[in-house]
Parts: C-alpha cells; structure tokens; sequence
C-alpha cells in the first residue's frame, strides 16, 4: 500500500484535530447542562427542523424531571426530541418559566439544580426563538399572561419600588453570573421610583458609586435580560408602606453619594455594590438586618477564579448576588424581558467566559495587558449594564472611576478588548439559536484561546510537569 501524500496526510491529521475538540466541546457542553451528550444532540437536530403542526397542548409534553439527575435530565430531552420542532410550544415556555422560577427562588441548592437551570435556560430560549421566527413577540413573558406584545424593556408598566434584575451585553456582566454558585442570568441589580414625573433608576454602579438616572438613560440600556420583581412583603407589615420606605432608603444612599465597593465587602455600610444597595434598602425599610432579610449567599465558584477576581479589586469570596434577592422569598416574579434581537448573544458570551474560566481553574496564568495611555479605555463598558462607558469629565465624577485601580482597569480592558473580542469576532455575525449548535460555538471559541498568540500572552499555559 503507497503511504499518503504528506499534504494529504497533514490535512488528515487537521481534520482529526477539529473533530477531537468538537467532541470534547460537546462533552463539555454536557457537563454544564448535566445529560448525555448523544441526547442533546438528539434534541437539538430534532427541534431545529420545520415544524408541521403547532397544535400541541400540556398533556402532550412530558413531565419535568422528577431528580435532578444525568439521566433524568437526558431522558426529558429524548422524550421533547421525539415530538420534534412542536415540543417547542408556548405551553412549554409557561411550565419553563414556572419551573425556573422555582429553581431559582430554592434556598436548597446544589450543583445539580444549577445543571438543570441551566439547561431550561437553554431550552426556554429555543421556545422564545421558534416563536419569533414565526412573526410573534417573545420579548416579554409575564406571569400570569404570558407572553405579551410588547418588544422593548422601556415599554413594561413597571410601579413604584420595583426592583430589577438585569443582564447587560459585556464580558464583565457574563463574568458576574458565571464567577459565583449558584450560576445566575442577572449582573445587577435596581430599583425604579415611578410617580407622575415618570420614572427614575436608584442603584449603585463601579463608575459612580450610588445613583439615580432618569427614564431617558434608562431607556437606552444595554440590556440582554431583565426580571422584574415586586415586594411582597414580611408577615404582617404594609406593603405599600414598606415598598415606599426603601425608595427613601435608596434615595438617602444616592444624596450621601455612596460610593462602589469593589471588594464586595458587606460588612462596610459606607460602601455598597449593587445587590447590597437594594437589600440594605429594603432592610432598612422593614427594620431587620440585612443578613435577615437576604440569608443566602452566593459563592466564588473556585480558588481560582477568586485570584482572578483579586484583579478587580473583589476581596471577598461570599457576596449577596443579584440572584439572592429572588431567594430571599420575599419578592414576586411579575415579569422576564429577553432581547429578542439577538437571543444568542447571552450563550456567545457564556460560553467565552467559560471556557476562560475553566483555563484559570486548569492552572492557566493570567498577566494582564499594559494599557498604555487613558485613550485605551475609551469605548469599554465598566458600567455592567451600561452602553460602553465614554471617558469623558462629567461635573464632579472622576475620568477614572475611584472605585477601580489601575490593575483592575488594565484586566478589565484585557478581557473586554482580548479575551472576549477576539474570540468573538472569529464566529459567525447569526442571531439566530438555530443556526449552529452551542457546541460548535464553544470549538470555535476554544480554538482562538488556543491559538490566538495575544491570547497566549494574556492566558499562560501552566508548565508542562
């Protein structure tokens, strides 16, 4: 037998390569979601294809898994794959939102309830995209509607005291979310005071420590996703009355211009970060401690990813996250925004920040990158929720802001303008969740970590023993 070409043979070998990470990816992918590999496979070639019959009522669709478990979770999708594209209904995006509501609200959590919320994450994204391709609006679901005709996150009759969490589209929002256990969706967190001169945001941002911004900034957000939570209320107190008492609380810690704090310490009151400042806001206006009323915390997921977080300035490695506020108990999910222009921003940025974070935690170096002048900042979004932050002097705010020294500023821009842009950039401009499968994004994703040589730079393999 005549030995290959050597072209051939290398081109052989490459393919071998592509398909070896491919599969790993899957595997990955897998892992996260917590099924068999050959089973989201199955579901995801099954529910991509043209539907035929949009007919398909609850009883049709099978049961939630009873355990949170590899194979209870493997045998759902099989089980939506065999009723192909039409699994895909409405009536499975309101059990999703009842189902994931629960699992986010739980106080009993584990690494396999995070599995499983991921993966109706997943899958209640699909639903939104079916429908969208079919012309109807998926934006907006409400609880006890639906989803409802509405597009935009600045159109929702949101009252009084609301408090929102919400997704941006940077690599600092997506790294929040996956840096801590329980994983969450939400960033940050705000309130909105709602009168007749319209509505105001309170919160706290890294660029400017407490504050309030009017309906005209708030409209322009960059958001990727959006909850919407009332206060019901502690046994016994008034709602209304408790509701209006944090708006003052809020209100008190904008006019002392709180400032940001970026280690994330809860134990300093002249400081706060986001999901602190609407906690101590409502604690203050029902007269317990804040530990009382939000008593989960969330978690740094690794040791690791705690040292990679020192680089912002973050010191503490428990921390009351947006997510906590729901798992207080104390508040109604009213409604849930996703931007629906783009519903495969959120997995393109998940799946770069993984796989960043699974380096750190596989003993990769991370050196951030010199930042020559302030010039370099200019266009990156600081503000996790924020269009990207314009360097520019307004009234009394600092060029830099005063909550970030100048390491967290240079790994900031690393990872916004090399570790996620350049990734970002090798896939393909496709907003749609049908056009490739979340694995094949996560290969392409890992192969520029790989191969990128800045990235190499910023990323250092550990020494090979």
């Amino acid at each position: 037998m005549n030995p290959l070409p050597g072209t051939t043979m290398m081109l052989l070998l490459a393919l071998l390569c592509v398909s070896s990470i491919a599969t790993a990816s899957l595997e990955r992918l897998s892992g996260m979601f917590g099924v068999e590999p050959a089973s989201l496979e199955q579901f995801f070639h099954a529910v991509r294809a043209p539907a035929v019959d949009d007919a398909l009522e609850a009883a049709d669709l099978p049961e939630f898994p009873a355990h949170d478990t590899t194979v209870a979770r493997s045998e759902w999708l099989r089980s939506l794959a065999l009723l192909g594209p039409n699994s895909l209904s409405q009536t499975l995006g309101k059990q999703l939102f009842e189902a994931r509501m629960a699992l986010m609200g739980s106080l009993e959590w584990d690494l396999e309830k995070d599995r499983t919320l991921l993966l109706y994450d997943w899958v209640d994204d699909l639903v939104r995209q079916r429908w969208l391709n079919k012309g109807q609006p998926t934006a907006w679901f409400h609880s006890e509607h639906g989803f409802v005709d509405l597009r935009h996150h600045r159109e929702f009759p949101y009252q009084n005291a609301d408090v929102l969490l919400v997704l941006g589209g940077s690599s600092v929002s997506s790294l929040i979310t996956q840096a801590t256990l329980p994983r969450g969706r939400f960033s940050h967190a705000m309130m909105l005071h709602v009168s007749d001169g319209g509505l105001v945001t309170l919160e706290t941002l890294i660029e400017t420590g407490a504050i309030s911004r009017p309906s005209d900034v708030f409209d322009q957000l960059n958001l990727q996703a959006l909850l919407v939570l009332r206060w019901r209320g502690i046994d016994g107190a008034s709602q209304v009355d408790t509701a209006v008492a944090a708006i003052d609380a809020a209100k008190d810690f904008v006019r002392r211009q709180l400032p940001y704090d970026m280690r994330m310490d809860m134990a300093d009151s002249e400081r706060m970060f986001c999901s602190e400042f609407v906690a101590n806001a409502f604690a203050a206006a029902a007269g317990v401690p804040t530990a009382q009323l939000v008593p989960f915390h969330s978690r740094v997921r690794s040791p690791q990813v705690s040292s990679y977080l020192n680089n912002f300035g973050v010191s503490n490695s428990e921390m009351i996250s947006p997510g906590d506020l729901l798992r207080s108990g104390l508040f109604d999910v009213v409604a849930e925004f996703r931007n629906a222009d783009d519903l495969s921003h959120y997995w393109r940025m998940l799946l770069n920040t993984e796989a960043v974070l699974l380096r750190l935690e596989n003993g990769y170096q991370f050196a951030p990158a010199v930042i020559p002048s302030l010039k370099a900042f200019v266009g990156v979004g600081v503000d996790s929720v924020s269009a990207p932050l314009r360097w520019t002097r307004l009234s009394n705010r600092r060029m830099v802001p005063a909550s970030l020294n100048r390491r967290a500023l240079a790994t900031m821009i690393t990872q916004e303008n090399i570790l996620f842009a350049r990734p970002q950039k090798a896939l393909p401009l496709a907003s749609d969740l049908f056009t490739s499968s979340l694995w094949d994004t996560f290969t392409l994703i890992e192969e520029v970590l790989d191969t990128d040589f800045q990235i190499s730079r910023i990323l250092r393999q550990p020494p090979i023993p």
